[in-house]
């Protein structure tokens, strides 16, 4: 204690049927049961939490598997940003998505959980980040991710059924994908969600000041439109829409369905050459072109 003040709480646990209330803008929790270590400790700004193979179970059914984990969480401070850091050896997202509503949480984190709806397993997660899920001006994470979803919001894609070993940060990293049943919803660059009953490969992004390169390589996708291979890069490019260079080879497709899989600004009149008319996503007509800059 400081001045009074509880700063600090170690304690290990074995409880059976208790309710609790954490802060008070949270609701009560109803455990019916809890085990574990757990630690507390007030920092500048913020909290540290961290646990033992601490394993409960809500009286609504909500389930934390034995999990050891660390968390920081400060709040922004004059110029310094918001940050956070975790480290946990198992997570289950929606459990964690649930779990907030009853924890004293920055209240902009637990709208951030509710509107990404975090789903899948997280397993060696290393991560850490300055600023909000919205505007991270810094991160670094490394995880192995299974079965990982995330709503669409805004401008930010969605997806589900995501699986990956991830290491980068927000200058570079690598991707090792190795998904099933994946869907992809992105509105504002594809014209409805992707649907791939397998892709793997692997993919990496870069940055160079205010641009950024992805490049895949050797990524395998099929699904019920098409069967085959793809390489390639796509490259940021102020004032223009961006360089691709992708090169794809199928082993099975179906040319009816090329229009769902082209990007929106590939439609545009401006980037084509090689086609006379405007060609419409949905619209029967068959269209070949090339574009310079897609």
């Amino acid at each position: 204690m400081e001045g009074g003040k509880v700063t600090q709480i170690t304690t290990d646990l074995a409880l059976r049927d208790v309710v609790t209330k954490l802060a008070d803008d949270v609701p009560e929790m109803e455990l019916s049961n809890l085990r574990g270590r757990a630690a507390w400790t007030e920092v500048p700004g913020g909290f540290e939490v961290t646990t033992k193979n601490l394993a409960m179970r809500l009286q609504n059914g909500i389930t934390l598997p034995a999990t050891t984990f660390y968390l920081r969480m400060t709040d922004a401070q004059g110029t310094n940003p918001a940050s956070g850091v975790i480290r946990a050896n198992l997570l289950q997202l929606e459990t964690l998505a649930s779990l907030a509503n009853f924890l004293p949480l920055p209240k902009k984190l637990r709208e951030q959980l509710d509107a990404y709806a975090p789903r899948g397993k997280v397993v060696g997660l290393d991560a850490q980040w300055h600023g909000m899920a919205d505007n991270l001006q810094t991160y670094q994470i490394k995880g192995q991710f299974e079965d990982l979803a995330l709503r669409q919001v805004g401008k930010l894609p969605g997806f589900s059924g995501l699986t990956a070993d991830v290491d980068g940060s927000e200058a570079s990293g690598t991707l090792n994908i190795k998904s099933h049943q994946l869907t992809v919803d992105a509105p504002g660059i594809m014209r409805e969600p992707l649907v791939f009953a397998s892709l793997t490969g692997q993919a990496g992004w870069q940055r160079d000041g205010k641009e950024l390169t992805l490049k895949m390589d050797n990524v395998a996708v099929s699904n019920e439109d098409l069967e085959g291979n793809s390489y390639g890069s796509y490259r940021t490019q102020s004032g223009t829409p961006g360089v691709l260079d992708l090169t794809v080879s199928l082993t099975r497709g179906d040319i009816s369905k090329a229009a769902r899989y082209t990007p929106l600004i590939g439609w545009k009149r401006r980037v084509m050459t090689g086609c006379t008319t405007r060609c419409w996503p949905g619209r029967p007509t068959i269209c070949a072109f090339v574009s310079r800059e897609i």
